[in-house]
């Protein structure tokens, strides 16, 4: 791909949300054109992007919601998150901890539940594959002492020879002392043999975070929270 870069002095998303000086990469149309899916990209928010619409919820019914902080007059406290589930950036992905306290309240609800360990996954809101690893493999092995494997292979990485896996029919996992299920997820028996997948529990791509009646990252607060499925 040819890149060049670029800085937009303002742009509009939806005729109702404006951006002011952004930089940008520039490809080419037909770098981001699918014609056997009829998909076509055109455009890509980055950290820098999203970090500027502050607080982004993503609903069951496609809608997305945003609420960008104000840029007169006094901050509302009350227009970020304040519980939920911390994450972080690790270069390029977004890693949430997920069964991790952050009060005496949640820390209670979490003993209560015998987790009170954080647990580190990554995020993919462009991928559609979830999986865990072998982090998580580890400590739940006897759970799947019954069942069968099956070959798991990592999408767009031909490079990486397939592993053993097992289906989970239900993953439980908590979200701020927000317990939540999530099914059918393939968990890796041996390492990818990628540093910053195998280092993490497992990874959430669209088809997890599908399963949830709505999900909010707050990148001013850096709090990721969710509503579970009816």
């Amino acid at each position: 791909m040819q890149v060049r870069m670029a800085l937009i002095p303002r742009f509009t998303i939806a005729g109702q949300l404006t951006l002011h000086n952004m930089t940008a990469f520039v490809y080419d149309d037909a770098d981001y054109d699918f014609p056997l899916s009829g998909y076509h990209v055109e455009g890509v928010l980055g950290y820098a992007g999203l970090a500027a619409l502050s607080s982004i919820t993503i609903t069951d019914n496609n809608t997305v919601f945003v609420r960008p902080d104000k840029q007169i007059g006094r901050p509302n406290p009350n227009d970020h998150l304040r519980d939920g589930a911390r994450f972080f950036l690790d270069g390029e992905q977004m890693i949430i901890a997920l069964g991790a306290p952050t009060d005496d309240a949640e820390r209670a609800f979490l003993m209560a539940a015998g987790d009170t360990d954080s647990r580190m996954y990554a995020v993919d809101m462009g991928g559609q594959q979830t999986y865990l690893t072998t982090r998580y493999y580890n400590e739940h092995a006897p759970d799947f002492q019954s069942e069968k494997t099956h070959s798991f292979s990592l999408f767009g990485a031909p490079q990486i020879l397939p592993v053993p896996a097992y289906t989970a029919e239900t993953i439980p996992l908590t979200v701020g002392g927000v317990p939540v299920d999530l099914h059918y997820i393939s968990v890796l028996t041996q390492p990818l043999g990628l540093a910053v997948r195998d280092d993490v529990y497992g990874l959430l791509g669209i088809d997890a975070l599908d399963q949830l009646r709505e999900y909010t990252f707050d990148f001013h607060t850096m709090r990721f929270s969710i509503r579970p499925e009816r």
